[in-house]
């Protein structure tokens, strides 16, 4: 009795410690969603690292840069359940940043003349009134040119919506790089061009294993300028390789290291390229050929002076000839020709316009340059 008393009070015990538990702070909500595919920056929820502050929310994830009132990326996951009818919110202040850090607000764009630009455009959580309006915090905005936002930057994020509708899942992380100045009093950087890598999915599970090297992934890099409104987006296509050697973050860093290799170095809309450790394969050739089996015949001037004796007949020719002929088995061939033949005594010989001398021995002089069809196999490797 005293045994099944003693294990009834551990049970106890137990219990109330369970409900004792604090909650979590901040559980990394959706940290296994929105970051799947990595985190670019290794950002950290550590206020005493500032410029690369990772801040997680169950909409997006993002490294916010203090001192530049902008993040340095955010990333996040769009399906089609993200999308619905509802309207667009209200800006509103960061309140959740560290005390003391500067929050953003609404109005330090006013008059700036660039947008307050989403970097998780509103449009990918219409879903709800929550999910909206959590694209409206400020520190999801950085300053764009208003035909960056609103042209080619606006057209590609439609895109993005029209690939989930057709039953694929998207990874998406966008930025700025560079800066063209400063609003707010200096607390909110201006971008100088503006960033995407889209990774492209067929809806399924285990993503970031899911990648191959025929999955389409997708590099922006476009100017933050007035002027090109009108510019299909496609036209601003790098490689996650160029954007990589730019900011210095690591994208795709959860994808195994073979698959980023491949997809990392091409440009969306070039042929694929298969590259196993130090080879590459490229699955498309270009053939060049040059001038295809082309023969030029030269018709030259030739005045012959002949001087006969019985035994060999000696020719001095003057030729004059465009272009230039050959008249050996070299095609390079250059200077005076020489003939040595045996006629019979007494031999008359005439040069005419044509590359045939006639002589008793009837010689002739071939001016004919053959050009050979020349193939080049060029492997088709983008970068």
């Amino acid at each position: 009795m005293t045994g099944l008393r003693r294990l009834f009070g551990l049970l106890i015990l137990g219990l109330l410690a369970l409900g004792l538990r604090q909650p979590t702070t901040q559980a990394a909500p959706n940290d296994s969603l929105h970051l799947t595919l990595g985190n670019p920056s290794n950002a950290v929820s550590d206020p005493l690292v500032p410029d690369n502050y990772l801040i997680e929310r169950t909409q997006y994830a993002m490294a916010y840069q203090r001192d530049a009132g902008i993040p340095a990326w955010v990333s996040w996951h769009l399906e089609v359940q993200d999308l619905g009818s509802t309207s667009r919110g209200d800006f509103v202040a960061d309140s959740s940043l560290p005390s003391g850090w500067y929050r953003v607000q609404p109005g330090d764009y006013s008059g700036s003349g660039y947008d307050r630009g989403h970097m998780i455009p509103s449009g990918d959580r219409t879903v709800s009134r929550a999910a909206n309006d959590q694209t409206f915090i400020m520190s999801n905005m950085i300053p764009q040119a208003p035909d960056n936002n609103q042209g080619p930057w606006a057209n590609l994020e439609n895109m993005c919506r029209t690939w989930a509708r057709a039953g694929n899942e998207l990874y998406i992380m966008t930025g700025g790089y560079g800066t063209k100045g400063t609003i707010a009093s200096g607390r909110v950087n201006i971008p100088a061009f503006t960033w995407k890598v889209i990774v492209v999915l067929p809806v399924g599970n285990d993503d970031a294993n899911r990648v191959a090297a025929n999955t389409r992934v997708i590099g922006i890099w476009m100017p933050n300028n007035q002027g090109i409104r009108s510019n299909p987006w496609e036209q601003y296509r790098v490689s996650v390789d160029y954007i990589e050697s730019m900011t210095g973050f690591d994208f795709l860093s959860n994808v195994p290291t073979a698959i980023q290799n491949i997809v990392e170095a091409q440009v969306d809309g070039s042929p694929a390229v298969t590259v196993t450790p130090g080879t590459v394969s490229p699955t498309a050739t270009r053939t060049a050929t040059a001038t295809p089996s082309a023969t030029r015949t030269a018709t030259p001037s030739l005045t012959a002076t002949q001087t006969v004796t019985p035994a060999t007949v000696s020719a001095t020719a003057t030729r004059t000839a465009t272009p230039a002929v050959s008249v050996t088995a070299s095609p390079t061939d250059s200077g005076p020709p020489s003939f040595t033949f045996t006629p019979t005594p007494s031999v008359t010989q005439t040069a005419s316009q044509t590359p045939v001398v006639t002589a008793s021995a009837t010689p002739s002089v071939s001016a004919t340059v053959v050009i050979p069809q020349v193939h080049i196999f060029l492997p088709y490797v983008t970068q």
